[in-house]
């Protein structure tokens, strides 16, 4: 309840709060753990629709200040495009593209895709 009302949300809104698995914490202190840390817990989070709508609002946002022809349009797309890439990938993936972990198997996959 408490978490509830601190984040601002409850049942009158429809929202709840779900209890998270505890999980032990990687070996941090170095870029590569860390950024597939961070990586792992953006990718889980992209898997909720919800979150992609206020991604693409954010869009729409930042598209009203932009002097881009069909801003909003153009980013939708790449949007799209890259959430689904980065939806199917793991955390270290993600980071070997960045270029903050060791390549993967994946990482030369995504690679031939792309570039």
């Amino acid at each position: 309840d408490v978490l509830n009302k601190a984040f601002g949300i409850n049942a009158e809104y429809g929202g709840s709060c779900q209890k998270l698995p505890v999980v032990a914490a990687p070996k941090l202190g170095d870029t590569c753990s860390e950024c597939t840390l961070i990586a792992g817990e953006v990718i889980t989070l992209l898997q909720n629709g919800a979150i992609d709508d206020l991604i693409k609002e954010a869009i729409g946002e930042i598209c009203g200040v932009l002097p881009i022809s069909n801003c909003e349009q153009t980013l939708d797309g790449y949007f799209d495009q890259l959430i689904a890439v980065i939806k199917n990938l793991d955390g270290k993936t993600v980071c070997s593209l960045a270029g903050l972990c060791s390549y993967t198997t994946e990482y030369s996959y995504i690679q031939n895709l792309f570039f």
